[in-house]
């Protein structure tokens, strides 16, 4: 159980006191203190900050400044500062600066904001202690330019155009954009740099097999589509796809076919030439009432009666019209219906008689509603309780 801290009463040196006998807030920032709720830390920062509306600087001097949570002050930081704090940092080294300013483990996000802050009052600071941005400049390239950078990338050799024009990853976007406008410029420059596209001769490899080897990470057909269009083409035009990435109807009629009733897709192919369909039917589905739970529980039973002409001698389409007013459809229900337990049973069953209950209002009294047993039940309370 939690121990309840009341700090009603508190002065300044009771906040600093408890803030430095507290060990497991050691390393947090006012954000992450402000949402600690397993040591208490949000209940003490929600007190500390309803204190400081009656003291200024109460959070200066109780917390650590706020932008550095390992005790670092940067606020009379000069550019040389920043510089060697970058260069002590190793683990800064290997990021860019979008990863630096993300980087929440090694307190390089902190850093960032405060170089990036700095750097409006000291223009060019970012440029001067952060490396070049990782983009490659390309705004003078000319076309050998663009042949020497792509020769010396050979990750880039194995994607086509719209793998390149995709891979985000190792650089390939940036340099195929860069090239297309390089491109309207001079015309024909990409087919020049990249290799021209080679038919793949199909008859030496399955396309299904070159996928799974290939494109194991690719989840759907629009991925695969832009990542290798020729391939796509193969396995549209052999209609193969479902192969490697089924469709949502496949997935639906695979599902379907998985829950179809098992004896019905075990039986031999002339089971039915020593077996009477209409005696099979008697035997094994007697609680049947209707076509559609035939279908759902058998449907090759549902098939070869149909086939036969025999459906409408064990489930009628339509059932007689009977005279309701002669009919008592509450006494009905309960004598030909009493294995049925709800309204959904009874309107696949019989149709008909769930309408007039439903329209005399005998359906509550056959089949009550949830509400109509809440309400039941609630009267009995009631009617205890006043008498």
């Amino acid at each position: 159980m939690k121990k309840i801290i009341i700090r009603k009463n508190y002065t300044l040196d009771d906040y600093i006191r408890e803030y430095s006998a507290t060990k497991e807030w050691d390393g947090l920032g006012r954000t992450e203190l402000s949402k600690d709720k397993e040591f208490g830390g949000s209940s003490f920062y929600a007190s500390l900050r309803a204190f400081s509306k009656k003291r200024v600087d109460v959070l200066d001097k109780v917390l650590p400044p706020s932008e550095n949570i390992k005790g670092i002050n940067r606020s009379n930081y000069k550019i040389e500062d920043y510089k060697t704090e970058y260069f002590e940092n190793n683990q800064w080294h290997g990021m860019n600066r979008r990863e630096l300013q993300n980087d929440k483990k090694f307190g390089g996000n902190n850093f960032y904001e405060s170089l990036r802050r700095f750097s409006k009052h000291h223009v060019g600071a970012l440029d001067e202690v952060l490396p070049a941005s990782m983009r490659v400049d390309r705004s003078n390239y000319c076309i050998e330019d663009y042949k020497q950078e792509y020769s010396e990338n050979k990750e880039w050799h194995s994607l086509s155009r719209g793998g390149l024009q995709s891979d985000k990853k190792l650089g390939g976007s940036s340099f195929y954009n860069s090239l297309s406008r390089f491109n309207k410029k001079r015309p024909g420059s990409l087919d020049e740099v990249l290799p021209g596209k080679t038919q793949r001769d199909w008859t030496e490899q399955d396309p299904v097999e070159y996928f799974r080897q290939r494109y194991s990470h690719i989840k759907s057909r629009s991925q695969l589509a832009k990542e290798d269009r020729e391939l796509y083409k193969k396995l549209r035009e052999e209609r193969r796809l479902d192969e490697v990435l089924p469709s949502e109807n496949t997935i639906k009629r695979q599902a379907l076919e998985k829950s179809i009733d098992k004896r019905s897709v075990r039986r031999e192919r002339h089971f039915w030439d020593n077996n009477d369909p209409v005696k099979y039917f008697y035997k094994h589905y007697p609680n049947i009432k209707s076509r559609r739970q035939l279908q759902e529980e058998d449907k090759g039973v549902y098939c070869i009666l149909y086939k036969m002409g025999k459906l409408d001698e064990i489930l009628p389409e339509k059932q007689e019209k009977r005279d309701w007013t002669r009919k008592d459809p509450t006494k009905y229900f309960e004598e030909n219906y009493p294995q049925i337990k709800t309204r959904k049973q009874l309107r696949n069953a019989d149709r008909g008689l769930y309408h007039i209950l439903k329209k005399t209002g005998g359906l509550d009294k056959v089949l009550p509603s949830v509400d109509t047993l809440k309400r039941q039940a609630l009267e009995k309370v009631l009617v205890r309780y006043l008498s």
